[in-house]
């Protein structure tokens, strides 16, 4: 599913404060979590961060994996594209199955390479656009070639 938000500013000029919320978000299904009654899921990014690591950190894409309720193997990824706001974006991946794709949270997340505010300022009259693929995929996070499905993506 791929999703493009437009952002203008029509009134006057806004600011996106720096937070760890985000802009994009999905939840995923119990099983897939890796906390809780029934979870047995697991993330994995792009940069190679695993579970708990994932949080707060930069990826071209993360994906939450592990069985459904029936059992069967299965992927819920969000990629965020290359021409994006401060790509690659930072996640607030949870372990309790909350994904956000967020441009606008370098220091909410203590990201201390990132120089200068985390703020983002759009002029009166101007546009941001923001795009993400949402992958749904049955089969292991190595079948649903996620660095492939993000390179199409970004063509």
């Amino acid at each position: 599913i791929d999703v493009t938000s437009e952002l203008t500013a029509t009134d006057g000029d806004v600011v996106f404060g720096d937070t760890k919320e985000g802009t994009f978000a999905i939840r995923t299904a119990p099983t897939l979590r890796l906390t809780g009654d029934v979870a047995k899921g697991g993330i994995t990014t792009s940069a190679g961060k695993k579970d708990g690591e994932a949080w707060g950190k930069r990826a071209r894409w993360v994906a939450y994996h592990g069985p459904d309720s029936a059992g069967t193997e299965t992927v819920i990824a969000l990629l965020d594209h290359s021409r994006n706001l401060r790509h690659p974006t930072w996640w607030h991946a949870r372990d309790y199955g909350l994904l956000t794709a967020n441009p606008f949270g370098p220091r909410a997340y203590k990201d201390t390479d990132f120089k200068g505010k985390g703020d983002h300022a759009l002029k009166k009259g101007k546009t941001l656009t923001l795009r993400y693929l949402l992958v749904l995929h049955q089969g292991d996070v190595e079948s649903a070639k996620l660095e492939e499905r993000w390179k199409n993506f970004t063509k």
